[in-house]
C-alpha cells in the first residue's frame, strides 16, 4: 500500500563543489533523504525519453558556506544548520 503513495523526492543531484568534511557520496545520498513538501499532483510524470521541463521538475539549490566568527572570546559556527522551508 505504501508503493502506492504517490511522493516527490529527489531524483538527480548535480554536486558542483562540496568543501565539507562530508563525502560526496554521503552527503547526496542524504539530499535524497530529505523529505519535500511538495504536491505530486502538480507535477507530470517524466517518462525516459522526456526532456526535464517545469511541468515534471522541481529545481532546488544549496549553497551555504559555514564560517566562523568571533564574539567575545569564542569562535562560533555560523550556518552549520540547514533547514528545508
Amino acid at each position: 500500500m505504501i508503493a502506492e503513495v504517490p511522493t516527490v523526492a529527489i531524483e538527480k543531484i548535480n554536486l558542483y563543489q562540496n568543501t565539507s568534511i562530508i563525502a560526496d557520496e554521503v552527503l547526496v545520498h542524504r539530499m535524497g533523504l530529505v523529505p519535500l513538501a511538495v504536491d505530486p499532483r502538480l507535477l507530470e510524470e517524466k517518462l525516459h525519453e522526456e526532456e526535464y521541463n517545469e511541468r515534471n521538475h522541481i529545481k532546488f539549490m544549496l549553497n551555504v558556506k559555514c564560517e566562523y566568527k568571533t564574539v567575545g572570546n569564542k569562535r562560533e559556527l555560523v550556518n552549520e544548520v540547514v533547514y528545508a522551508h
